[in-house]
């Protein structure tokens, strides 16, 4: 597994070759950090396999980031309102109600 923080709460996984960005783009406002630049650019050309999101809080989710990749990589964003599971290549994900 690998691991790569890209902003307050973001990070990008790569589990048996699946790449999964959670929470990984978000604004910068005080106190939080958002994703840099840099990053986000390299993000939009790397595009995911997975882009999901735990809720829709600005140091979370970033709507621009989400619509974009939604485009282009014609495959859905994953909210915890939407679907349940995510299986992609037998990496799952899945929304669990606290």
């Amino acid at each position: 597994m690998e691991f790569l923080r890209t902003a307050n709460a973001g990070v990008l996984l790569k589990i048996d070759e699946v790449s999964i960005l959670l929470d990984g783009v978000a604004k910068t406002f005080s106190p939080y950090l958002g994703t840099p630049d840099a990053i986000r650019q390299k993000l939009i050309e790397y595009c995911p396999d997975i882009v999901a999101h735990t809720h829709k809080h600005d140091d979370h989710y970033d709507k621009e980031y989400a619509e974009y990749y939604t485009r282009t990589a014609k495959r859905p964003v994953f909210l915890p309102e939407g679907e349940g599971i995510v299986d992609k290549n037998g990496v799952k994900l899945q929304r669990v109600h606290t």
